[in-house]
């Protein structure tokens, strides 16, 4: 794993939503900026959601977006990334872990949505023991009890 990563809890106001979405929005296949219009996506992530960003040097290496549903007590992943130069090192292990914490205070599970073409990170999922939950036509909703 690697060392050097800061991880760090926080809110993020647009622009800096819109800064994260626009560094990653290429290493998505297909790219971000194909599926949504990152400016509304920033808006709704500023105000709803909060997250764990990984920093090698004060850079983004990676982040985990999550909303807090306390109904139901878990947490919603929209999104996660790990730049290419940091994958398999460690760094979304420990961002999964880091919401992993929030069963402290009463989450009890993790959900998030995958394609089913992405075999990467459905491989990188379930090493992290997430399950199927729902098969969603192009996507499966997995999720993690924690």
């Amino acid at each position: 794993m690697k060392k050097d990563i800061d991880y760090i809890r926080a809110t993020l106001d647009l622009e800096a939503v819109h800064t994260l979405l626009q560094k990653c929005d290429e290493e998505f296949v297909p790219p971000l900026s194909q599926t949504m219009n990152l400016k509304q996506y920033a808006q709704k992530l500023s105000e709803f959601a909060q997250f764990v960003l990984a920093l090698d040097k004060g850079e983004a290496a990676g982040f985990v977006a999550y909303y807090l549903n306390d109904e139901g007590h878990f947490i919603y992943v929209p999104l996660i990334w790990v730049s290419r130069e940091h994958q398999r090192k460690g760094v979304g292990q420990k961002l999964i872990a880091q919401l992993s914490d929030l069963s402290l205070i009463g989450y009890s599970s993790i959900l998030l949505e995958v394609l089913k073409t992405n075999t990467t990170a459905l491989a990188f999922y379930k090493k992290e023991l997430f399950e199927e939950e729902e098969d969603r036509g192009d996507k499966f909703l997995l999720k993690k009890k924690i």
